[in-house]
């Protein structure tokens, strides 16, 4: 969001898409609330672009779905698991799937599943059968299986895939490409693909929509785009260079904290609302209101002995 507002791009937080605006049966903007301060106004645009990854049905009212959801889990141990730089990868697991143990600053980060989901979740919790899968392989591979205490944090992510045209229900044979389709009010949706494909798939979402609107073409300069960052490492700094507006928009987004150690991040959350509250003209209720929401997220990350058969 950084780079793009040096590109020019006017950025907004915490604001939800409610509805698209059609005029004359063409898609011409969307209906949005700042979720700040409740206020609701329109965006206009020649092309809306719907990118919104598990999501994109929502805004496809009436069409076909395109997306089946699978969720990968996750669990992040010390880095004595896997000492060294290098990364472990299984290459066929009991279920035929990829493993792998990656070394990250000081822990390491073992996954994942392919588990289908029906419900479209905000913030997915592992399963109880997912996180057994994970341990019973560490400890096939790395000698020894962790100890509840010594698992840092454990955590899920959803994927968007791509329907195939049956479905076998069977979300681990699904493509990872991505896919974009223009429907006949206009709307562009790109959906599908993997974070390591995040450039192509804009470079060809961008590319489709020029030509589809006949527009003069353009070189794609994102090959050469460095990635910028803020500077910003104190609250205070996250909330005027970042748009960051409650505890958990550091811990989990700004950072990686939650990540790295949940419970170490839950300890820190008050210091970190006082540093916010500052700068957001807030007061220690405000404060004492985020730790509460920040530790009741955090404990969602938690591994105890119960959640794994």
């Amino acid at each position: 969001a950084w780079s793009a507002s040096l590109q020019g791009a006017k950025v907004a937080n915490y604001v939800r898409c409610l509805s698209l605006v059609e005029e004359e049966g063409r898609v011409v903007g969307a209906k949005v609330r700042d979720e700040e301060l409740g206020e609701e106004f329109e965006v206009r645009a020649k092309v809306v672009v719907n990118a919104t990854g598990i999501f994109v049905d929502e805004l496809r009212k009436g069409k076909k779905e395109m997306v089946a959801v699978s969720q990968g889990a996750h669990i992040v141990l010390p880095r004595e698991f896997l000492p060294g730089e290098e990364a472990l990868m299984i290459p066929k697991t009991s279920d035929g799937r990829v493993l792998f143990a990656v070394p990250w600053k000081e822990v390491v980060l073992v996954g994942t599943t392919d588990t289908p989901r029906e419900e479209k979740q905000l913030e997915p919790r592992p399963l109880a059968e997912e996180l057994k899968f994970i341990l019973d392989h560490t400890e096939q591979y790395m000698g020894r299986r962790p100890k509840a205490e010594e698992i840092r944090s454990v955590y899920a992510g959803l994927r968007p895939l791509v329907r195939p045209p049956k479905n076998t229900g069977k979300t681990s044979s699904l493509s990872r490409s991505h896919t974009i389709v223009r429907d006949e009010n206009g709307l562009v949706t790109i959906t599908g693909g993997k974070w390591t494909t995040y450039r192509q798939m804009a470079e060809e979402l961008v590319d489709h929509v020029i030509e589809a609107e006949g527009w003069e073409k353009r070189a794609c300069g994102t090959q050469e785009l460095q990635i910028e960052t803020s500077g910003a490492k104190t609250p205070a700094q996250f909330v005027e260079l970042e748009m960051a507006r409650r505890v958990e928009d550091i811990l989990a987004r700004r950072t990686r904290r939650l990540v790295e150690d949940a419970r170490g991040a839950m300890e820190e959350a008050k210091g970190i609302g006082e540093g916010m509250a500052e700068a957001l003209s807030k007061d220690a209720a405000w404060v004492g209101a985020q730790e509460g929401e920040f530790t009741k997220v955090a404990e969602g990350w938690l591994f105890s002995d119960s959640e794994s058969p």
